[in-house]
């Protein structure tokens, strides 16, 4: 149970950051920025898509919609808002994000409760995770 429910709350803040994502795509101004940001839209499409199989396989609901907070506006808003300030301050929150979401995989992974199969979907995702965490370093470097 802890498992399904570890995948669950991982996948839901991954998808809210794909929607974040998606997002920010309909309002970057710079063609760059937009055909980058179509990269790591497909990329956390497959991640999510990934957490959502291994969720089905426990008897999990699939995550198909951003979480409430995310459509309240905790992250999704705080992109187009910054959106809206230019490309240097949807940045600087894209990096912030992924950081968040970066440190919530390796608090996921260094849980002992952990069964092998959810670890490994885990370290897979984590992998795709870290990237975007990457990502939004460097789109801060560039635009920051």
């Amino acid at each position: 149970m802890a498992n399904r429910e570890m995948l669950q709350g991982l996948a839901q803040a991954t998808y809210d950051t794909l929607e974040a994502y998606r997002r920010a795509h309909e309002t970057a101004h710079a063609s760059a920025l937009r055909q980058t940001l179509e990269r790591r839209i497909s990329q956390r499409t497959r991640t999510v898509n990934m957490l959502n199989e291994a969720l089905a396989g426990r008897g999990g609901e699939p995550v198909k919609d951003a979480s409430a907070s995310a459509r309240a506006g905790d992250l999704i808003r705080a992109v187009m808002d910054a959106f809206q300030d230019g490309d240097e301050a949807a940045a600087h929150r894209i990096e912030t994000a992924e950081s968040d979401l970066a440190e919530r995989y390796d608090s996921a992974l260094a849980d002992d409760r952990l069964d092998d199969a959810a670890r490994r979907t885990i370290e897979r995702a984590a992998r795709d995770v870290h990237e975007g965490e990457s990502f939004g370093h460097v789109l801060d470097r560039q635009y920051g």
